[in-house]
């Protein structure tokens, strides 16, 4: 889960802009910090929260540099989705809406998302065009490789 203090500073300010990268991290990490106490003091889980990465990439790929949207703005629909997000758990609809949707369909689109970043760089690659690539894309498919090798990665070593 650390590669996200460095990923999604690295992608929002990116897309944001380069100063921004340190105020990105430093939110990156509070806001990591303050749920991961949440869980354990309130919620009583011992369960690690930080930023997820295809949030990330729908402001800054889509919104901020996709439709040329201010990245004010955009962080402010991050904002309405995550009050929304809240009343839908207090209403108990999130959880009917979750439980509506297998779990093999709720793994694969994660999977296909973090795919379809590899797959982009993959063939830009193989095409010879591997400069038409942003830099952000390189950081993004190489996290989502990152996420889909551990596993494999731990059993050899364990």
């Amino acid at each position: 889960m650390a590669y996200i203090i460095f990923v999604n500073p690295t992608i929002l300010a990116g897309a944001m802009g380069k100063e921004f990268f340190p105020a990105v991290l430093t939110a990156t990490c509070i806001g990591a910090a303050a749920m991961c106490l949440f869980m354990g003091l309130y919620a009583n889980r011992p369960i690690a929260l930080a930023s997820g990465m295809g949030i990330n990439a729908v402001v800054a790929f889509t919104l901020i540099i996709g439709m040329k949207v201010p990245w004010q703005v955009a962080m402010s629909v991050i904002f309405a989705e995550g009050v929304l997000i809240l009343l839908l758990v207090l209403f108990g609809l999130r959880e009917a809406v979750m439980n509506a949707i297998p779990v093999n369909l709720r793994r694969a689109i994660g999977v296909g998302i973090g795919l379809g970043f590899i797959v982009y760089v993959l063939t830009k690659l193989l095409r010879g065009k591997a400069k038409e690539v942003k830099l952000l894309m390189w950081i993004a498919a190489a996290a989502f490789l990152v996420v889909f090798l551990q596993g494999p990665i731990l059993k050899l070593i364990g």
